[in-house]
């Protein structure tokens, strides 16, 4: 299962709210990838994108939102300091702008 965050902010409950609807779309509540927010404004920052990976507990994390607008961007070393440092032995995947991520049978190619 794939979750996509969007343009989003957290709101009370959310942490299960997601895990209910992967439950949904899947055979568990288990999360393959999780394409999060980290640039904050109207957005997740990346500690809130680390709380939720701490929560949900996904296969892998790809961040988005950097890289691209200079007006609302952060570097994405700040998500890899925090992911490292509050949970360790997370799979993510740091994407450079246009790089292709491929995604079969619940993992990353």
């Amino acid at each position: 299962s794939l979750f996509h965050m969007g343009d989003g902010q957290p709101w009370p409950g959310w942490h299960s709210a997601i895990k209910k609807a992967v439950a949904r779309i899947s055979s568990s509540d288990e999360l393959d990838i999780a394409l999060l927010c980290i640039n904050g404004n109207d957005n997740l920052s990346h500690q809130q994108a680390v709380d939720l990976v701490e929560k949900v507990r996904p296969r892998a994390v790809i961040p988005m939102h950097y890289g691209m607008d200079p007006g609302n961007t952060v570097d994405p070393e700040i998500f890899v300091e925090e992911i490292e440092q509050r949970a360790p032995s997370q799979s993510f995947i740091i994407a450079k702008v246009g790089e292709k991520i491929s995604y079969s049978n619940g993992g990353i190619l």
